[in-house]
């Protein structure tokens, strides 16, 4: 849990998760003496979150693990299917 390694004056930037926007989110922070900042909506450049992708997404349609293996040549879904989403995808993957 984070709230036990909080130091007053600290700065938390959390994303826009609904329990993030609690006010007993809010109010735990405040008594840690720290700062709460939230992250722009829908910001995965700045999120490491969204930088860990579960699939490959082209555009908005998911990427089949038989079109991922056709351009990559290889499959690295647990889930195997050449209809599937291709899954255990990192971004740094995802963009090389």
């Amino acid at each position: 849990m984070l709230l036990p390694q909080l130091q007053p004056e600290q700065v938390l930037v959390l994303d826009n998760a609904t329990f993030h926007k609690s006010e007993k989110t809010k109010e735990l922070i405040k008594q840690a003496k720290c700062r709460l900042v939230f992250l722009p909506p829908y910001s995965p450049d700045l999120n490491p979150i969204e930088k860990q992708l579960n699939t490959v997404k082209l555009g908005r349609y998911q990427v089949t693990q038989a079109q991922y293996q056709a351009i990559v040549g290889s499959n690295p879904s647990n889930f195997q299917g050449a209809n599937r989403p291709v899954e255990k995808v990192t971004w740094d993957e995802a963009v090389e």
